[in-house]
């Protein structure tokens, strides 16, 4: 396959993922994945080091980054984002890693809302 239909597989910080192109270089997306600061230019994901089995090593959450994927795989569906708020705020600095301000801001709205609610449930009537 040849230019963004091309199937990509990842390895980032331990954990293996398999996207299309396309999906890290979206048309008129919310990211040019590979423009990231990890790469220098001549943005290409050539420049990315790869691992023994042939997959583009990212040295990121591994766990995390399903949430940045999922979302850059369709970033106007609802976001599935995880449960506590320490991996919530850990998802906000993966994303301004990525320069994903979108997901960064849907984000801490969701943190600012778990955070009042925690507030309020501690409020004594």
């Amino acid at each position: 396959m040849e230019g963004n239909d091309e199937i990509i597989y990842l390895n980032v910080g331990g954990v293996n993922y398999t996207t299309m192109k396309s999906t890290l270089i979206p048309p008129h997306g919310p990211v040019d994945f590979f423009s990231m600061a990890p790469i220098n230019p001549p943005y290409d994901i050539k420049h990315l080091n790869k691992d023994k089995n042939d997959r583009y090593f990212i040295n990121r959450d591994g766990k995390l980054f399903r949430y940045i994927l999922n979302f850059l795989r369709n970033p106007k569906a609802p976001i599935f984002l995880p449960d506590s708020l320490r991996e919530k705020k850990q998802l906000v600095l993966e994303a301004e890693y990525f320069q994903i301000w979108e997901l960064v801001q849907l984000i801490e709205q969701e943190v600012q809302l778990s955070v009042e609610a925690k507030t309020d449930a501690k409020k004594v009537y």
